[in-house]
């Protein structure tokens, strides 16, 4: 079983790489529709799994496993696995718990994506990003 900061892993995080299948924990791999992340929950005894579903509903009905949100769900899932396996330099990886908030963060984002036929975090600039905030902001 490869470690989660293994050379491998990191590599596979880049967006060159075409190689999808390797372990994202001790229980799923990159392509899983469903990850069961291994970590610690603040204020736990002990290991803790964080579940993370990929193949959650849209508001157009399709789900993120679609073939339709494939760039994007590549995109996002390389960016959660980019804060623990290859943070900026200088940084820490992230513990589970906040790769766990930002998947939250995300599937809020995707989902207002959704209903403003967004595919891409290239789609999003500043004017976008503020309408999503204002959106937010009124929830």
């Amino acid at each position: 079983m490869q470690s989660a900061r293994s050379p491998q892993a990191s590599r596979a995080v880049g967006p060159e790489t075409t190689n999808r299948d390797f372990n994202v924990s001790s229980a799923s791999r990159f392509d899983d529709p469903v990850w069961d992340m291994d970590g610690w929950r603040p204020g736990s005894n002990g290991r803790t799994v964080f579940r993370w579903r990929w193949d959650f509903e849209l508001l157009d009905g399709s789900r993120f496993t679609d073939e339709k949100w494939r760039p994007l769900a590549l995109t996002a899932k390389r960016y959660l696995l980019s804060l623990h396996n290859d943070p900026p330099l200088g940084r820490k990886p992230v513990r589970a718990s906040t790769q766990g908030s930002r998947y939250q963060q995300l599937r809020v984002l995707i989902a207002w994506m959704d209903g403003e036929n967004l595919r891409s975090f290239a789609d999003i600039d500043q004017d976008t990003a503020a309408r999503f905030l204002e959106d937010v902001a009124r929830r």
